[in-house]
């Protein structure tokens, strides 16, 4: 990352440590990824967007949430606009459409700036399937 970049870990699902994850950030970047399993992210999603919320409205900082395409309509995404439908074609997708949802309320009472980037493809280090985007990323 940076020079200036403090790393520790943290569990999201505790309020206390996601305020001293956030404290001193400007910017908070929200790229976490959960086991893939349904009650997994049942369970754990909305909690955690909740946490990193209240925690960037409490010290007035900034969030980017890189979010995945589940939420869409499915019969929208060629090519894919903000202005796609969202209707979930799964579980999953309904529980990511809750936590944009959730963040994006903030966002229209203004007392939070953020913004969602979103990808279709899976990335990062270890990926077994390789994508455009972990291919020239």
């Amino acid at each position: 990352m940076n020079d200036t970049d403090e790393l520790f870990k943290a569990d999201l699902t505790k309020p206390d440590e996601v305020l001293k994850a956030v404290q001193d950030s400007d910017i908070v970047y929200l790229t976490v990824g959960l086991p893939y399993n349904l009650k997994v992210w049942q369970a754990a999603w909305s909690v955690i967007m909740k946490n990193v919320i209240d925690a960037c409205k409490q010290y007035n900082t900034k969030l980017v949430f890189f979010d995945n395409i589940y939420m869409y309509d499915e019969n929208h995404l060629n090519p894919i606009t903000e202005d796609a439908p969202i209707n979930p074609p799964s579980e999953k997708g309904k529980v990511r459409a809750q936590i944009a949802e959730m963040l994006l309320k903030e966002v229209r009472s203004g007392d939070l700036k953020a913004l969602i980037a979103r990808c279709a493809d899976y990335y990062g280090p270890n990926i077994k399937n390789t994508s455009m985007l972990t291919e020239t990323v």
